[in-house]
Order: C-alpha cells, then structure tokens, then sequence
C-alpha cells in the first residue's frame, strides 16, 4: 500500500498511450496523507462517506526526481487519471498490467485480421449479387493500369526525345566545326 512505502523501495511507472515507456525508480519521499479528490467525475458521495485519503510520493527516476501526486493510501496500485499513467510499487502488478495491455493491443490485431476478412467476403458477396457492378470495378481497374502504362510510355518517349535533341545538338556543334575550318 503506498501509505507504507518507504525510502528507497522500488516503484515502477508505466506511461501509457502512443509511445508507452517503463520506468523505475526508488521512492524519494512520501508526504503526509491528506485528503484526495473524487477519482471519477461520476463518483459522488454518499452522507457519511469518508473523503478518499491520499499521499504524495517523490521518486528518483533515471537520476531525477519526479512528483507522482494524489496515490491512494489504501492501494498498492494507481491507474492514473484517464488510464494514461498506471503506478504500483509491485512488480507482479507491473507485469501484470503490461501483459494485460499487451492482450488488449494483440487482440486488436487479431480483430483486425478478421475484420479485414469478412470485408473481403461481404465484398465477394455483393459482386455475386451484383455482377453488372462487379464488372464495372474489373473495367476500372484494367482502365487504372492501362492509364498507368500510358503513362509509363510517355515518360520513356520524352526521355528518348531528349537524348535524340541533345545528339542532334552535338552533330550541329561537330558539322559547323569543321565548316568553319575549311
């Protein structure tokens, strides 16, 4: 429980989001409990329902201090505010979560492996229903690639036009060379 940490034990912070990193650290400091904030914007109180209690903890991470503010003294884990920032001083709970957010991005793959496969098989489907629309696409892409070797053959012509003008330009250079000689 982060009320019970003390100086120098372990703490692992995980950054979450597009380019996730771990760190660890050794704790610092860690203040006094005080009363926290509701976690939730949703969570309201109930009469008589105590105020969440909680600390601050300095950490030395990679030789400089960080401020990790509002850790609930009851727990021994933190997923910070819009699970952007998860802090334990577990390292079972650490592997725990990074194996859990490495299934939920795994998962995604597989989802999109199999989503990318039934679009193939709906697509299948709508051009047995619909041959007429089906073809038109067969058109459109045999047009694409012709359109694409059009292209290709104006670029080697113009390549080719350039060279024949640059030999004819050192013919005339060599033919009113020697004319002016004679």
């Amino acid at each position: 429980m982060f009320q019970s940490l003390r100086i120098n034990q372990p703490i692992y912070i995980l950054s979450k989001g597009e380019n996730p990193f771990l760190e660890i650290g050794s704790v610092a400091e860690v203040s006094r409990p005080r009363v926290g904030k509701w976690v939730q914007n949703n969570q309201y109180p109930y009469q008589n329902m105590p105020m969440p209690m909680v600390v601050d903890v300095t950490a030395q991470v990679n030789g400089e201090k960080r401020m990790l503010q509002g850790l609930p003294i009851d727990k021994n884990l933190y997923d910070g505010e819009n699970n952007s920032t998860f802090v334990t001083e577990d390292k079972q709970l650490m592997i725990n979560e990074i194996i859990a957010q490495k299934q939920q991005y795994d998962n995604i793959i597989s989802n999109y492996e199999k989503s990318k496969n039934l679009s193939e098989i709906y697509s299948q489907m709508l051009d047995d229903l619909n041959p007429e629309e089906s073809k038109r696409k067969a058109t459109e892409l045999k047009l694409a690639s012709v359109e694409e070797a059009l292209e290709e053959q104006r670029k080697m012509n113009a390549e080719i036009l350039a060279q024949l003008q640059n030999m004819q330009a050192k013919l005339d250079e060599g033919t009113s060379y020697k004319t002016k000689k004679l």
